[in-house]
């Protein structure tokens, strides 16, 4: 990609003179990009390190919710158990 230095080395120096402010403006925008350009770099190093941290997260509160509902089926399972148990011999319906 070509930029503002390449294209001057092209022009004279009668052509540099007369364009002296619109080079002036354009070597100024030039450094605007490239500084931007270097910001979205940096910014989107550190997105992917966020993104990657968050699907990490995710991925840990799915394991744990997993292993909670597994305990929670368990304790479910349990606690009927037990109910059963509890149920008086005249209360139960034998067939």
């Amino acid at each position: 990609m070509k930029n503002i230095e390449d294209i001057l080395n092209n022009l004279s120096e009668e052509e540099k003179e007369h364009h002296k402010e619109i080079i002036q403006e354009c070597l100024q925008r030039e450094s605007f990009l490239i500084e931007k350009r270097q910001q979205i770099e940096e910014n989107s190093e550190k997105l992917v390190a966020i993104t990657q941290k968050i699907v990490s997260d995710v991925e840990t509160f799915h394991r744990i919710f997993l292993k909670i509902n597994n305990v929670t089926k368990a304790l479910k399972n349990r606690t009927d158990s037990q109910n059963l148990l509890h149920i008086p011999d005249d209360k139960f319906f034998h067939g």
